[in-house]
């Protein structure tokens, strides 16, 4: 289980799934960089699975859209972007140190077909969840 990361709106999250999920398997389905602030926002196809009976499908569990937003972005480095961007996982650690005024983000994708990278920023929330019963797919734009 994944530990929960310090950050706005992670109780959104939490509430949904009832802990914070390491997004195993998920897909990255939008990225969008913004230069004032700078602000760099990313919205998750985030689910859950339970295992289906010996050599059965697994069962959808829990279905949503998490949307991300980063603030006081200092560094970004995205590889392999395309129509779909499933991810092993995605990992927030906070790189603060103590003689540090405010906390710096790092935000690992680690993808396996489409997106990977990087994100240091200074703030990260989950700026909102959107339920969802539909089973994961590619979403166009």
């Amino acid at each position: 289980m994944e530990e929960t990361p310090d950050i706005s709106g992670a109780e959104l999250v939490i509430s949904h799934f009832g802990h914070w999920p390491e997004f195993l398997d998920n897909e990255i389905v939008c990225i969008s960089l913004d230069r004032g602030g700078p602000t760099l926002d990313f919205v998750v196809h985030a689910f859950d699975y339970e295992p289906g009976e010996p050599q059965g499908a697994p069962r959808l569990v829990k279905s949503c859209f998490v949307h991300f937003r980063c603030t006081g972005v200092e560094g970004v480095t995205l590889n392999h972007f395309n129509s779909q961007n499933a991810v092993e996982g995605i990992c927030f650690e906070n790189l603060r140190q103590p003689f540090w005024e405010n906390d710096l983000w790092k935000i690992t994708i680690d993808g396996v077909h489409g997106v990977t990278g990087e994100v240091r920023a200074r703030e990260i929330e989950v700026v909102s969840l959107v339920p969802t019963e539909e089973p994961p797919v590619c979403i166009a734009h």
